[in-house]
Formats: C-alpha cells, structure tokens, sequence
C-alpha cells in the first residue's frame, strides 16, 4: 500500500513542485524535463527495478507539461501586468506627438519617461535616462500600417 501512494500521490506532487521551481529558475520546460529524467533515470539504477524506468519516463512528460503550463501562465501574467502598466501610463503622463512628412507617414501614440517603463526594465530605465514608447505608423499611399513598440535607455558607465 506504501508503494502504490508514493508512486501515485507522492512522486507526482513532488514532480509537479520540483518542476514549477526549476522552471522559474532555468525558465526551458525541456531543460526541466531533462533534469527530473535524470534524477529518475539515477534513482531506477540505484533501485535496480527496471519497472520504475517506465514511471520515470512518466514523471518525465509530467514534468515537461507542468512545465510548459507554468511557463505559459508566467507568460500570460506578465503580458497582463504590462497591459494595466500601460493603460496607467495613458492616464498620468501620455503626449501625443505627430511627425509629419508630406503624407503623416509616422504618429507618436504615447511617450512616458517618468512611468512605470512597462516592457523595459524598470531599474534601468527611468527619468531622464530613458524613454519608453509606442508608435502607430499611419496608413500611407500603398496603406501600408503596423506599430512599434520600445524602450531606450541612456547606459551609465
């Protein structure tokens, strides 16, 4: 009985963790993968039962998905994070800026350089070392359209 919940309970939750944490670490599902196969592939040497190689090579793809998941809603939390930086920079401090040319080929949407900076590094792009922004290109005579955005930021030496 022992076995059957370390093989079905424990080892799963603690693949699932192991797995969540080296993600945040090495940030490569199949690098954490490869990791927890690795452990697994020591660990049924050292017990010399060749039945466990087939549950480390299911804690394996556990691994991998657990993984990916965990990438995919760092991802997803991150994008979001930047969407509401955004849109509290539209509300302090946005200008909006047009470059003209014979045609108002190019429109400065927004430039922030005292906000948050979303999608630049926050410690290293703030004030007057840096700009963050985002540009509309407006439709041209071949209706050509698209945006841009970035950061810069002035290197201290």
């Amino acid at each position: 009985m022992n076995t059957i919940l370390l093989i079905f309970f424990a080892l799963p939750i603690a693949v699932i963790i192991i797995s969540i944490a080296l993600q945040k670490i090495f940030k490569n599902p199949i690098l954490v993968a490869a990791i927890i196969f690795a452990i697994f592939l020591i660990t049924t040497f050292i017990i010399d039962n060749l039945q466990f190689l087939i549950a480390a090579i299911a804690y394996t793809i556990l691994s991998y998905i657990t993984a990916f998941l965990t990438c995919v809603i760092c991802r997803f939390i991150n994008s979001q994070e930047q969407c509401m930086c955004r849109l509290n920079n539209n509300d302090n401090n946005s200008q909006v800026n047009t470059i003209s040319s014979n045609n108002n080929l190019l429109q400065i949407a927004e430039t922030s350089n005292d906000a948050q900076n979303c999608g630049c590094n926050n410690d290293q792009v703030s004030g007057v070392n840096g700009v963050s922004a985002r540009i509309n290109i407006i439709p041209n005579n071949n209706g050509d359209t698209g945006n841009i955005n970035g950061c810069y930021r002035r290197r201290r030496f």
